[in-house]
């Protein structure tokens, strides 16, 4: 919901909020030690994928009336319906990170925020040693993923 609510006219295209939730939980990863959605991400052909979100995302805020996913045409958008004043269960570190992530996927589509999780090296090697190779797909490595948001020189190194 913070990641919802900080986005532009407290809506995400489905696809940009899977994006978004694994971005928030790198950036997290990286700042703080911890993930904050606490999810496994799914290497799917899409790109990173909340392991079963209709179930473990969707669902949870239709239930709670906080929010909805529409259709409009192919865009299948999750929309605020009820707005939470207080983020009780998350830091006050972790809105912030909530709301620098909705602004940063806010500037992209969802085709080029997708094109640009495709190339981050936890995505890859699980994408390429499951659905890459004929197999399921794999729970991403979170702390391979996380070296995309450094611009570490030892990281592009052989």
């Amino acid at each position: 919901m913070a990641v919802l609510q900080a986005a532009p006219g407290q809506r995400m295209n489905i696809t940009a909020l899977n994006k978004a939730l694994f971005y928030l939980d790198l950036f997290a990863l990286r700042d703080l030690g911890h993930t904050i959605t606490d999810n496994t991400f799914l290497a799917l052909d899409q790109g990173p994928v909340i392991a079963k979100y209709p179930t473990r995302l969707v669902a949870p805020l239709e239930q709670s009336h906080f929010a909805h996913q529409a259709t409009v045409g192919m865009s299948k958008p999750v929309v605020v319906d009820r707005p939470i004043a207080t983020f009780s269960a998350l830091a006050d570190e972790e809105v912030v990170i909530a709301r620098k992530v909705a602004a940063l996927i806010a500037a992209h589509t969802s085709a080029s925020i997708s094109q640009r999780s495709h190339a981050n090296p936890g995505w890859q090697i699980a994408y390429n040693d499951g659905l890459g190779a004929g197999r399921p797909a794999l729970p991403i490595d979170m702390v391979i993923a996380m070296q995309e948001l450094n611009d570490d020189p030892w990281i592009d190194e052989p």
